[in-house]
């Protein structure tokens, strides 16, 4: 089996050639996987038309994580986590004024516990009819294209980092308005409550040894010892760095399609999609989590 794999815009790679209804090779399984960890997202367009398809491609990567929600979980297979509109508990935003849905804010997944995920493979089963598009963005080229002073400075710097559904503001996207609809218009199941973690606003990829960017802006709560005022300013400077447009590649679903990115270098924002339309999406999460930062009160944790 052999396969091509073309330059995605800005960063990543689509993989074309790849048939995961049946065995992948072991030497086609490990180019793949060197592949991915040099260029953070793998695009398999259309190859996703079955649950089978999508859990042979993800076991590629490693062993699969179940997740520890029960009710996001897929019914017939709970290495499959289900993401569609009849289980969504994002709360509905107004996003440019208009009410969306399953829209979620910039970030990397898990963060607002001490391990974050190693990576995650999405597949998309029913699209939209409009929106629903995907952003993910290099954080790894834009730690490498800060000048000098500011990779030491935040090298020095930890977040604190909490479990949120909507972000408080759209830090480094100063094109976007953001407001979360009423709940008593649009009620949602309450958010759990989980312990403040730190997470260091720099880390270094526990596979490759690159550094990049931990933002993660949905749950950004302020940098330790840092007043509040001058922490939101570097916060703000530093997101709306590595979220311009030549780190992002932005991913238009089309039934069957499948990505697959590393959240040890890259940060994601899922667009969200009209109120009243429908998606169905199932996601693979990689196991092997990487150790990145730690709970802020112990006592309380």
């Amino acid at each position: 089996m052999t396969f091509e794999a073309i330059p995605l815009e800005h960063f990543g790679l689509e993989i074309r050639g790849i048939d995961p209804t049946r065995e992948i090779p072991e030497d086609v399984r490990q180019e793949m996987y060197d592949l991915w960890l040099r260029h953070g997202i793998l695009l398999f367009r259309e190859m996703g038309q079955t649950s089978d398809a999508h859990l042979r491609l993800a076991q590629c990567f490693g062993p699969l994580q179940i997740h520890p929600v029960e009710r996001v979980r897929l019914k017939e297979d709970p290495n499959l986590m289900l993401l569609a509109t009849e289980n969504n508990t994002i709360p509905m935003q107004y996003v440019n004024g208009e009410v969306t849905q399953a829209f979620i804010y910039w970030h990397s997944d898990m963060a607002y516990v001490p391990e974050i995920n190693k990576g995650s493979l999405l597949r998309m089963v029913e699209c939209p009819e409009r929106g629903g598009n995907t952003s993910w963005t290099d954080a790894a080229m834009a730690y490498d294209d800060l000048p000098a002073d500011m990779k030491e400075l935040l090298g020095s710097l930890e977040m604190i980092q909490v479990n949120r559904q909507a972000a408080v503001r759209p830090w480094g996207e100063p094109g976007l308005t953001l407001r979360v609809a009423p709940a008593d218009e649009f009620p949602i199941p309450p958010p759990t409550i989980m312990p403040e973690v730190l997470q260091p606003m720099v880390i270094t990829h526990q596979e490759t040894g690159i550094k990049s960017l931990l933002l993660s802006p949905l749950g950004y709560v302020g940098i330790e010892g840092m007043a509040q005022q001058e922490a939101d300013e570097l916060f703000e400077q530093v997101c709306r760095h590595a979220f311009q447009e030549k780190y992002r590649y932005t991913h238009k679903w089309t039934p069957g399609d499948m990505i697959l990115w590393d959240n040890r270098r890259t940060m994601h924002l899922a667009w969200g999609y009209p109120l009243g339309m429908r998606r169905h999406a199932q996601r693979a999460t990689l196991d092997q989590c990487q150790p990145t930062g730690r709970y802020y009160r112990p006592e309380v944790a």
